[in-house]
């Protein structure tokens, strides 16, 4: 009876051990992608000044800014929750096989 309880909780080990390191992919990728998204403004500084004030200290370049950031956060949030799901769903179904 013991054994075979302790090989039911190593399998879980096991198996969320796995999708621990699937979650790990999402992660990294969204937090690149907001890397490469902030780290272009400054970019821009070095490549063209005339564009980066105007991207910077007017009305239309704020407007820009804030409708790349806010579309890079939902397209984040998108594939994040959705591969979130697939993980989760892949738990539950381990959970009830054990």
């Amino acid at each position: 009876m013991l054994p075979n309880v302790i090989q039911k909780f190593s399998d879980i080990r096991i198996v969320q051990s796995e999708l621990d390191g699937m979650l790990q992919g999402p992660r990294r990728e969204a937090i690149t992608l907001m890397f490469i998204v902030i780290a272009n403004v400054p970019l821009l500084y070095f490549l063209n000044k005339d564009w980066f004030h105007s991207l910077v200290f007017t009305t239309p370049g704020e407007i820009t800014m804030v409708f790349s950031a806010a579309r890079t956060l939902n397209l984040y949030r998108a594939v994040t929750m959705k591969k979130y799901e697939i993980v989760r769903n892949l738990r539950r179904g381990v959970a009830k096989a054990i």
